[in-house]
């Protein structure tokens, strides 16, 4: 590890823990056992990823981690006061260890990471959520005076606070994710043939992106290969937009779009681009495809004037949704944008998403079971977001953007695809 690559876990660490101090929180406690969902929470708290079950318990002035002896050293180097976990079931030493730990703060509220609300972050799981309230009981935290559902709250909405509100050596690797992005999307682009499949493409991307990555341990896939590049042509973009590359083949007068993704240092760009394919005779797409290109750079642009300080995430989704729907294409299924950041390409926090689940934004919300609730949440300066419009008919198309929400406003990281990309 790197002393730069310190210094940002370090500073990540700090973050949370100001975070933690301004939203009233002792203690929140993170439990990992090579849990996949658990993981993504770690560079929010800049600790390693690693196979030991071990748990990392912070308070505003202390960061503590409970590890197998094997792991032990790497927590030190990553600035943890470290216990040694007795046996391979770290429960009850965090029990052991809590009061010594939190000291005078107290343990409650202890925040744990599940959540009732936000599905993406309740990752604690039931097994592990009842030993860590069996073992707490057995060292005396629960009593009749001091009962268990008091002792817990959801760690929701901090994970959010800190996974949304980007230090600005993270917004500088998401640009950087999204200008390599950018370029292999170009260079693969200007490689397609008509009579390809959705697989050649995929192959191709994957040849051009693994010769940057070999070689370049910063650069990597943002998310599962064998889902990334996601291609769609003809039919298939009327269907679901996370399909993996099929046999479907790039004919003549059809469009294709690709959404694609390459991170750098775990950090994730995901961008897309649309193309279409030349009829013979042709030098230039027909007018209906322009027109797809013309409203979804309208609305791209009017979601980035949204896109401020204290506005809400449907307020947004609406502003863009509305360009496409109103020009008579049917409400894409899918939010306009999610958050980008490490761990996870859609991270946690506020969406771009439409007020209701059922996609529409027209209405009071009072009395409604089908709140979008990530939608409601307001936007902050330092949140880094997609904003991804959509013509989700067959031959339709698609274009996605990163940026960055400042208190100006919504700031690109690249520019918004610059023409339709032509195939011969």
């Amino acid at each position: 590890m790197g002393d730069s690559n310190l210094e940002q876990c370090l500073a990540k660490r700090k973050q949370a823990q100001e975070i933690m101090g301004q939203l009233d929180i002792p203690v929140w406690i993170t439990l990992v056992a090579d849990n996949k969902a658990e993981k993504a929470h770690l560079p929010l708290i800049g600790a390693p990823s690693g196979s030991s079950p071990r748990a990392y318990i912070l308070t505003p002035t202390r960061t503590v981690a409970v590890s197998h002896d094997i792991e032990l050293e790497i927590q030190k180097q990553y600035g943890f006061e470290t216990i040694r976990m007795e046996g391979r079931n770290v429960f009850p030493t965090v029990a052991k260890n809590l009061a010594s730990i939190v000291g005078e703060n107290g343990v409650a509220p202890m925040a744990i990471n599940y959540s009732e609300e936000f599905t993406n972050v309740d990752t604690l799981g039931h097994g592990s959520f009842r030993n860590l309230s069996t073992e707490l009981w057995r060292e005396g935290y629960f009593s009749i005076d001091k009962p268990k559902e008091q002792a817990f709250i959801s760690a929701d909405q901090l994970i959010f606070t800190i996974a949304s509100t980007k230090l600005p050596y993270e917004i500088d690797l998401l640009r950087e994710a999204a200008q390599v992005t950018n370029d292999v999307l170009i260079e693969g682009f200007g490689l397609i043939k008509s009579g390809m499949t959705e697989k050649n493409v995929a192959d191709l991307l994957h040849k051009i992106s693994d010769e940057r990555i070999s070689g370049n341990n910063k650069l990597g896939y943002s998310w599962e290969k064998e889902r990334n590049p996601i291609v769609l042509t003809g039919e298939g973009i009327a269907g679901s937009p996370h399909m993996k590359p099929s046999d479907r083949v790039i004919d003549p007068g059809a469009t294709v779009y690709i959404d694609f993704g390459l991170s750098v240092n775990g950090y994730h760009g995901d961008l897309q681009h649309f193309g279409y394919v030349l009829k013979d005779r042709e030098t230039e797409a027909p007018e209906h495809v322009q027109k797809m290109f013309g409203l979804l750079n309208d609305s791209i642009k009017a979601g980035m004037l949204a896109a401020k300080p204290g506005v809400a995430g449907w307020e947004v989704d609406k502003a863009s949704r509305d360009v496409i729907v109103n020009a008579g294409y049917p409400p894409y299924m899918h939010s306009t944008g999610h958050q980008l950041g490490a761990g996870g390409t859609h991270a946690p926090g506020v969406s771009f998403g439409p007020k209701f689940l059922d996609y529409t934004n027209e209405g009071s919300t009072e009395g409604r079971d089908d709140v979008n609730p990530t939608s409601q949440l307001p936007l902050r300066a330092g949140y880094v977001m997609t904003i991804e419009p959509r013509m989700q008919v067959a031959n339709g198309a698609s274009i996605e953007v990163d940026g960055v929400v400042t208190k100006n406003g919504f700031e690109l990281f690249v520019p918004i695809q610059e023409k339709i990309h032509l195939i011969k």
